[in-house]
């Protein structure tokens, strides 16, 4: 995951999501770890059970599609991310 400057909010990446993300077969996704909001490509919702592109509660919702045995993990790597012990998320 790419790391953006400062400068780039986290509507005009949302923005960037929605142009490329028709063109690609993975998804595209950014996320608000100050204020707990996910924002992931249109595709996805073809695929997982959510409902909406944009939600909150990150850790609560991606439990319910992401691979059981990684959800330890995935909440520890993005823990860290919120309480700003870390400025990147990679798995």
């Amino acid at each position: 995951m790419m790391v953006w400057k400062k400068m780039t909010t986290f509507n005009q990446i949302k923005q960037v999501i929605d142009i490329l993300g028709p063109s690609v077969d993975n998804y595209l996704y950014v996320m608000d770890a100050v204020n707990d909001v996910y924002y992931i490509s249109a595709n996805a919702l073809e695929r997982f059970p959510i409902k909406e592109q944009e939600f909150q509660n990150v850790l609560e919702t991606l439990t319910k599609f992401v691979y059981p045995d990684d959800i330890g993990i995935l909440q520890e790597d993005l823990s860290k991310l919120m309480r700003r012990e870390r400025d990147f998320h990679n798995l």
